[in-house]
Formats: C-alpha cells, structure tokens, sequence
C-alpha cells in the first residue's frame, strides 16, 4: 500500500482510494483502494455526473442499487460493498471488490470464441 499515493477517501474514511487507475470508460473510471476496516483491496468505481442528465442519474444510481440487491444472490456478480454522491467533485462512487480479468469484450477479443458456461 505504500507505494500509493491516496487522492480520496470516503466519506466515513473506511474506503482509500489510490492514485492507480485500473480501468477507464466514457463517465467512469476505477481505482485500486483500500478497504481500511477488512483489510482488502477493493476497486473505488467514480461515475462523472457533471455531464449528465437527471435521468441519465437517477438510471446509473438505479443500476447500482440493483447491483447492490443481486451482488449478495449471485457469485458470479461482482461483490458490491458501499456507494455515495461526492458532491463536490460531481460524481457516484461505489466500491466493489477488484475484478482484474477484464471486460466481457476484452475475454471476447482474446478468446474469439465464447464458451457460454464460463
């Protein structure tokens, strides 16, 4: 942990979040952080909102809240651990556990041929 520098924490100050960055799309972007109280690391999601529309938001924290439901049902659902609006910086945050393998599209560039059971 210490070759990292920490850029935000959460609001109650469980949830480190690293300069690392371990993924990046249109809105989001992840980074590696810290869960202080079980001692893990996690993956710290921020979804820019700034550009968004209202209904844009509430779908995002929608999907969210259904990870939220179906992560603890399904072990095959990334693990959703906390979520917050960071006000200042205009974006949703939620915390899940650090899933390295890659995107769906990524397995599929490599692979080339999908095996519907993995």
């Amino acid at each position: 942990m210490s070759d990292h520098i920490v850029i935000e924490k959460s609001p109650a100050g469980r949830y480190i979040c690293f300069d690392e960055i371990l993924g990046r799309g249109a809105y989001k972007i992840v980074y590696r952080a810290y869960d202080t109280h079980n001692g893990i690391e996690v993956a710290w999601n921020s979804i820019s909102i700034q550009r968004m529309s209202e209904a844009e938001q509430k779908a995002i924290i929608k999907e969210i809240n259904m990870l939220k439901e179906l992560s603890p049902q399904n072990q095959n659902i990334v693990k959703f651990f906390n979520a917050w609006i960071n006000p200042e910086k205009k974006a949703i945050v939620f915390i899940t556990e650090i899933a390295l393998s890659g995107t769906l599209f990524d397995y599929i560039k490599k692979i080339n041929k999908i095996n519907m059971r993995v």
